[in-house]
């Protein structure tokens, strides 16, 4: 018979080792378990948006762009980089303007939207900077303050020596038409501001121009019958007088060893003709060295000259009478003609200015004038036998052409003004080498003559313009001026 207390010993522990694994199973099983926790939504970045560029100058730029939408309704705010440099933050805005940039560089630009949750869309731009323009419109005259009318009146402009530009005129101090009629040398800076000016003590006499030309330490001058020469500072270092006061000077260039050439016309000493032409050599001292006249019809002027080679002189002027026409000749050093070539027109012809292009071809431009129609614009090419390549010859616009010049384009710019029955407008033309009018300026001012006498190009591809105001009745206090006038390589000053 199995022993009982064995038996009871056996369950007792077989007991507690079920009540052991029981126990150990409860902790392997949660009570109260927790559910899973879903996934987060996702965040999305702003969406897309384009950069524009609006405007554009030599040292700013301005950018706009559409606004970046975010999908999540989050608040976008904008950084913009500027050549990878952040240039600002937290932007809310939707344009921007870059300063203080470099001329003719370009830039890199990126906006970046940025949501609440720091999300980013970011969109890319280039650009590039313009030239620096220098446009003014400045307002110079000569001397001291006049309670009564001043007549005066613009003649040529050059660079300085040492800078800046020199313009000639003459001028009447006094109530018109009392008073002498004098020389006046003016010294400006590139921006236009007087700097000194200078009057000369004589009559300028019949002078329809006042020419300037630079020599060594200083400048000539002729106008009138006179020929002066004078220093950087405007001070007369000789003065040569023509025998006859009725001479007149009207044009004046250097030769390559420093000898002044001097062309203009005067009263003729035989009945057959009333005007010869005139051709005066000098020396640095202003010792005269020949003169030339030139006499084949009734009435034949000189008017501008350019020297072209060591060897050679280009000389504009006009032959014939009554009606003048235009003449081109050649000559050599010492005067001798080697070829001339005569331009008819329609009325009376007015030559201005004379240049050789860069091809060695010869442009002239003036205007012919009628009385019952105005003046006739007149722009010529030759080649360099003096066969004509092209004549512009414009009746629409009453315009007198007075300078021309060759731009870096091989272009041609030609100043002028147009005229009006009480008024001019100064204006300014563009053309090709085949003589195509590419663009015109016309700059008005109310009741008032705005005549352009020189223009000059300019180192950033500009023009700078010295113009005759004046007016037909000007009203108290009010003097004639001198507007210089700084345009942009499309003949905008503003």
């Amino acid at each position: 018979m199995p022993d009982k207390k064995k038996i009871r010993s056996f369950l007792a522990i077989s007991a507690t080792i079920f009540i052991s694994f029981l126990s150990c199973k409860k902790k392997d099983i949660p009570d109260d378990p927790t559910p899973p926790t879903p996934p987060s939504p996702i965040n999305n970045a702003p969406g897309q948006f384009t950069v524009s560029l609006t405007g554009i100058a030599w040292d700013t730029a301005t950018i706009n762009w559409t606004r970046a939408i975010d999908p999540d309704n989050d608040s976008v705010l904008y950084k913009i980089y500027l050549n990878d440099t952040l240039k600002v933050q937290n932007l809310n805005e939707l344009s921007y303007t870059f300063k203080h940039l470099n001329e003719i560089t370009t830039y890199s630009v990126k906006v970046v939207a940025v949501d609440a949750k720091s999300k980013e869309t970011n969109s890319l731009l280039s650009f590039t900077t313009k030239n620096y323009w220098l446009r003014f419109l400045q307002k110079v005259e000569y001397g001291p303050t006049i309670s009564a009318y001043s007549y005066q009146k613009a003649g040529q402009m050059t660079k300085a020596n040492d800078g800046g530009y020199i313009l000639v005129g003459d001028s009447q101090l006094g109530d018109w038409p009392y008073g002498p009629i004098n020389m006046i040398t003016i010294k400006i800076d590139s921006l236009g501001n007087k700097i000194w000016d200078k009057r000369y003590d004589f009559s300028i006499g019949n002078s329809s121009e006042i020419k300037v030309v630079n020599y060594n330490d200083g400048y000539i001058l002729c106008g009138g019958p006179n020929v002066l020469r004078i220093n950087n500072n405007g001070d007369i270092i000789w003065r040569k007088l023509a025998t006859d006061p009725q001479e007149t000077k009207n044009g004046v260039a250097i030769g390559s060893d420093g000898s002044i050439y001097v062309v203009g016309l005067a009263p003729s000493a035989s009945p057959a003709s009333v005007v010869v032409a005139t051709l005066d050599k000098y020396d640095a001292n202003g010792n005269l060295l020949f003169q030339k006249v030139y006499s084949n019809t009734p009435r034949e002027e000189f008017y501008d000259v350019k020297i072209i080679s060591a060897t050679e002189m280009i000389i504009l002027g006009t032959t014939g009478s009554p009606d003048a026409d235009f003449w081109v000749v050649k000559l050599s050093m010492d005067g001798t003609i080697i070829w001339d070539k005569t331009f008819e027109d329609v009325g009376y012809a007015f030559p201005k200015n004379i240049i050789k292009t860069t091809e060695g071809n010869f442009v002239l431009t003036g205007y012919s004038y009628i009385s019952s129609s105005g003046a006739y614009f007149y722009l010529q090419m030759l080649d360099p036998n003096g066969v004509n390549k092209w004549t512009f010859f414009d009746g629409y616009n009453w315009t007198r052409g007075n300078s021309v010049i060759e731009t870096n384009d091989q272009g041609l710019v030609v100043t002028g003004g147009f005229e009006f029955t009480y008024s001019a407008q100064s204006a300014l033309y563009k053309f090709d080498k085949n003589g195509n009018k590419l663009w015109e300026r016309l700059y008005p001012e109310f009741a008032t003559y705005l005549l352009n006498k020189t223009v000059i190009g300019t180192s950033d591809g500009g023009y700078i313009m010295n113009v005759q105001k004046s007016k037909a009745y000007n009203s108290s206090g009010e003097r004639d001026q001198i507007y210089i006038f700084k345009t942009d390589d499309l003949g905008k000053f503003n």
